[in-house]
């Protein structure tokens, strides 16, 4: 008799190990499909939290999707980073010149993208460095509103000052790398360290100003890029 329950309590045990096992295959399976796709947070997305989130997402994007980026050497990756900047600042040429909203939206946009991307780069973390003070019970749109009050007090947050402020950050990143190619007594580090989280402080107050939603822009343009990836649809599972 007592063999018998003895049996039986294995039996049970076994069986639970395994929907345990299963059960946490399961969650790893989906977590991995869903690219982080949870960070999504109720009651107004608080800002700092996201801010960390939105980081560690784009570090699990780059990871499978620019692994021909991630592949290059440090000082290649940020020069890489720089062109994009640099290319995001003719874009606000244009935006200036001829009003295009949806081009405005989505230059704030990808500028934000790649000051995530630059900020995994450096080993920076901006939830700690774009608005400290607030805490994490702010959204993003709170945080744009702060950083403009106080970065560029009176300032009229037209497209000449988002051309403006990015050019200068910009090129101060271009010359950072410019200075490591010639090997210069330069702290090119703390420049691209600090024009990165500048040019993220940039972006968030343009979102604001310009009422861009930065969680769902970025989570849609790094879906749109995950698209164009030939084996998206076999290895993640998500229709166009």
């Amino acid at each position: 008799m007592g063999e018998t329950i003895t049996a039986h309590k294995a039996l049970i045990v076994y069986r639970l190990r395994g929907s345990i096992l299963a059960f946490a295959i399961n969650l790893r399976k989906r977590r991995r499909l869903q690219l982080s796709s949870a960070i999504v947070r109720p009651q107004g997305n608080l800002g700092q939290r996201v801010m960390l989130d939105l980081q560690r997402e784009q570090f699990e994007h780059d990871e499978r999707f620019h692994r021909d980026i991630l592949r290059l050497d440090i000082h290649a990756r940020l020069n890489h980073m720089a062109l994009h900047f640099c290319k995001y600042t003719g874009q606000f040429a244009t935006v200036f010149a001829s009003g295009d909203a949806e081009l405005r939206s989505r230059t704030i946009t990808d500028s934000f993208i790649i000051s995530l991307c630059s900020a995994n780069a450096l080993d920076l973390n901006l939830s700690e460095k774009v608005a400290p003070s607030l805490g994490d019970t702010v959204t993003l749109h709170d945080i744009g509103i702060f950083l403009a009050s106080r970065l560029y007090p009176g300032a009229r947050l037209d497209d000449a000052w988002l051309l403006a402020v990015h050019a200068i950050h910009a090129g101060k990143i271009a010359r950072a790398c410019e200075k490591i190619d010639h090997l210069e007594a330069f702290p090119f580090r703390e420049e691209l360290r600090e024009s990165a989280v500048r040019l993220c402080q940039i972006a968030l107050i343009g979102a604001s100003t310009h009422s861009v939603d930065l969680l769902s822009a970025a989570r849609e343009r790094r879906r749109d890029i995950r698209l164009r990836s030939p084996f998206f649809a076999h290895l993640y599972q998500e229709k166009n």
